[in-house]
């Protein structure tokens, strides 16, 4: 049975981090939003309101005022008209002329009023209305011609013209105000209004019939039947909807003796049995003008007082509008003032925090770090607590902060008093083996001086040269510890001397070429840490080249002080390797216990610091590696010191085997001159570039051998005898500072020589060491015994 193989897992990814601004702010929109929504809600309705308000008075102003002139123009038209008709065209044809072009100019001001259309604000169907009307004003050239040409009977004239006064009504109908008061007052104006119509359709034809000699037509009773029906009817649905002083108006017009009178005729038509008008219908010219008149004074005190209704609706509407949109809006923005205040304040609080946390790591932290390591003493209590954030929370964090300052300045206390503890721990193996090496150095030194063997003396050369790298190494440890090693110098010593010593305490010390190019002088205090730096970087240089190869090193003087190069054929060293290298040499790092593999580094780094000395790496012409040491012009001085700067001879280093160049020797030493006195050298090319002088070996000694010939039968003369620091020249014959007490040793100085007793030993020296060399070579033994030299 198959496993289905499951697809590891792929790497989780961190979660979505969101700023707190932005969820204070998620908090406080939900409540925002609502408020804004109930806000938006109101004012529009406050504006929608005031839309409706001021569409209104502008339709009554525009378009209702025109159709109202234009209406009562066509009821005059249509009176004029009737009785044009029922006399044949005898009677007001003069009149109807001048009438029908009053109202051919109501109609263009209705129609040039119409051009910009009715706001939607007043009502979906008002623009429908208004649209029909002007399309029916359209058939009034049609009515007037064929009223002209009397083919038209009073009935059809009347309401032809009726038709067209319907329409304006309509549109009135129409428009929507939001009041419901108001609109049902307008409403009942209106309804009134279509029942005055019926009456003024009754008079024209009752007119029309007097006229013409005051006999109906079947037809034109039932059409004052059913018009006194409708007018009725409208008068009752408009007198319904009134109220307040439009309603007590019309009661009073109801109660009016020419209404009364007019209510008589009307019902006397309505039931009169014959064609005939009854005798009622006699003072109708006389009441019905009168009756129009009280219901057109009506009409207008009705208007007015919804006019005025409408005015305080408006400033109600105003109020409205005001409340909701001004205050509203206030509350609104205070709302989201507020909104932002408390969330700038919580987010301004965490910043802080974070500010401070910033400061905690990135100044307060790094600073304690920094006094620990340069020795000074810190006491966690002093560590200012983070005094930040106005809410229990947030004061809780900073808190909890300042525990982890504290947490991590004791800490690093501690760690700080136990490096303090390993470097003294170091410090004093360093001190202990240091004074140890001083001690096997002078019983070296007298070992030397009692030993005859070429080989013998050659080994404890090696031995010396082995012990001065050990010192070398234990003021290594003495420099990473802190503090200054033992030895120093108090005046200026030359520069080419410098270079010669430091070359000299590194194992392969033949293979190193010296090349000073200057007289100038190295000030004493700098002397044995520049010669430990140097010496660190020339061992480099011979460990990590071929054995067959040279390594020079060479100074100069250049514009900012002087500048020595170490150049090795090794190689070289990787470009980013190098470039970290260099990082560490211009700033040196805190030391790393675990970083023992750089150790020569970090002394080097530490001395360079102490006096401001430029170290960098860089790839040598021969793709090795160029180490550039920049000695800055305080170190140096120019000239060579005096005789009065000469001082007592100091430990600058161990048995200063000089680098002397390879020089062809005889194939047999024998054939040297066996003077027993004394040894002329054959000018090799030492420390000193003297020209070669004779040596006294046993001036070497204290013992003025001239005075002592050798013994008879005697061979060569016998090697000389090394004397500690004879071969160095007055100036690297300084006295280094006093051990301490407790490092003392208990050996008997060796007593200082003079400049010459110092030059013919070191010539002697020379040319022993050559003689050695020599045989050597000449067996397999001695060829290999060279070869590790």
């Amino acid at each position: 049975m198959a496993v289905a193989e499951t697809e590891p897992a792929g790497p989780r990814r961190p979660p979505r981090r969101r700023s707190i601004r932005r969820r204070i702010t998620t908090l406080l929109a939900v409540p925002l939003v609502s408020l804004i929504a109930l806000w938006a809600y109101a004012a529009v309705g406050a504006v929608d309101a005031a839309l409706n308000r001021y569409a209104i008075a502008n339709v009554y102003d525009q378009i209702s005022a025109p159709a109202t002139a234009m209406s009562a123009h066509l009821q005059r038209e249509r009176a004029l008209t009737s009785v044009f008709l029922s006399t044949q065209g005898i009677r007001g044809r003069a009149d109807l002329d001048a009438q029908r072009n009053r109202t051919d100019a109501a109609v263009a001001a209705l129609r040039a009023a119409a051009r910009g259309g009715i706001d939607e604000a007043v009502g979906p169907r008002a623009q429908e209305q208004l649209d029909a009307l002007l399309n029916s004003l359209n058939e009034l050239g049609v009515l007037r011609a064929q009223a002209d040409a009397r083919r038209l009977d009073n009935i059809q004239l009347i309401e032809g013209y009726g038709e067209l006064i319907e329409g304006a009504f309509r549109m009135y109908h129409g428009q929507r105000v939001d009041d419901v008061e108001i609109f049902q007052q307008g409403r009942g104006l209106i309804t009134i209004a279509w029942s005055r119509e019926y009456m003024v359709r009754q008079d024209a034809l009752i007119t029309a019939v007097q006229a013409s000699g005051g006999r109906l037509t079947a037809a034109e009773r039932t059409a004052l039947v059913r018009w006194a029906t409708a007018r009725q009817q409208h008068l009752e649905r408009g007198m319904a909807d009134l109220t307040g002083p439009p309603l007590e108006a019309m009661r009073a017009y109801l109660q009016s003796p020419d209404y009364r009178r007019y209510l008589e005729m009307e019902t006397a038509l309505v039931q009169g049995r014959g064609l005939q008008l009854p005798h009622e219908a006699d003072a109708w010219a006389q009441t019905v003008p009168a009756v129009m008149a009280t219901l057109n004074d009506t009409f207008t005190k009705a208007g007015l007082d919804l006019e005025r209704r409408t005015s305080e609706h408006g400033d109600r509407i105003v109020l409205q509008l005001a409340a909701a949109g001004g205050v509203g809006l206030l509350v609104v923005v205070g709302s989201i003032v507020m909104s932002l205040l408390f969330a700038r304040r919580h987010v301004q609080e965490l910043r802080e925090l974070r500010e401070a946390a910033d400061e905690l790591a990135d100044e307060r932290l790094p600073d304690v770090v920094g006094r620990l390591r340069r020795g000074e003493d810190v006491d966690p209590a002093e560590t200012t607590p983070l005094e930040t954030g106005r809410t229990t929370e947030v004061a809780r964090v900073a808190a909890a902060f300042a525990k982890v300052q504290r947490t991590a300045v004791e800490t690093a206390v501690s760690e700080a008093h136990l490096r303090k503890g390993v470097a003294r721990v170091f410090l004093n193996l360093a001190w202990r083996s240091q004074s140890l090496l001083h001690r096997q150095l002078r019983m070296l030194d007298e070992m030397e001086r009692r030993v005859t063997d070429p080989d013998v003396l050659e080994d404890l050369f090696r031995i010396d040269h082995l012990t001065t790298r050990m010192r070398r190494h234990a003021e290594g440890l003495i420099i990473l510890s802190g503090a200054a090693p033992g030895r120093g110098w108090s005046r200026p010593v030359p520069l080419e001397d410098v270079l010669r010593s430091a070359a000299a305490e590194v194992e392969d010390f033949t293979r190193v070429e010296v090349v000073a190019g200057t007289s100038a002088s190295l000030t004493g205090a700098a002397v044995a840490d520049i010669v430990h730096l140097l010496a660190e970087l020339v061992e480099n240089a011979t460990v990590f080249s071929p054995p067959a190869t040279e390594v020079l090193v060479r100074g100069a003087m250049v514009a900012n002080g002087y500048a020595i190069e170490v150049i090795d054929r090794g190689i070289g060293i990787d470009p980013h390797e190098r470039a970290a290298l260099n990082q560490r040499l211009a700033d040196p790092p805190e030391f790393d216990l675990a970083d023992t593999d750089r150790l020569g580094l970090f002394v080097v780094a530490r001395l360079a610091a102490r006096h401001g000395v430029k170290v960098a790496l860089q790839e040598s012409v021969y793709g090795g590696t160029c180490a550039v040491v920049l000695l800055p012009p305080d170190l140096v001085t120019e000239g060579l010191p005096g005789a009065d700067d000469v001082e007592p001879a100091g430990e600058l280093t161990g048995p200063a085997m000089p680098h002397v160049p390879h020089v062809p020797q005889p194939s047999d030493p024998l054939d040297l001159p066996p003077a027993p006195g004394s040894i002329e050298v054959p000018a090799p090319r030492s420390w000193f570039d003297r020209p070669p002088q004779l040596a006294d070996p046993n001036a070497a000694n204290g013992t003025g051998g001239a005075d002592r010939p050798p013994p008879a039968g005697a061979g060569p003369a016998p090697l000389p005898r090394r004397i500690r620091q004879a071969n160095l020249v007055p100036e690297l014959r300084g006295a280094g500072p006093a051990e301490p007490a407790d490092q003392a040793d208990p050996a008997d100085p060796v007593p200082d020589r003079s400049a010459e007793q110092s030059r013919d030993l070191l010539a002697s020296l020379q040319n022993g060491w050559l003689r050695g060399r020599a045989d050597d070579e000449d067996g397999p033994e001695g060829a290999a015994d060279g070869g590790a030299s």
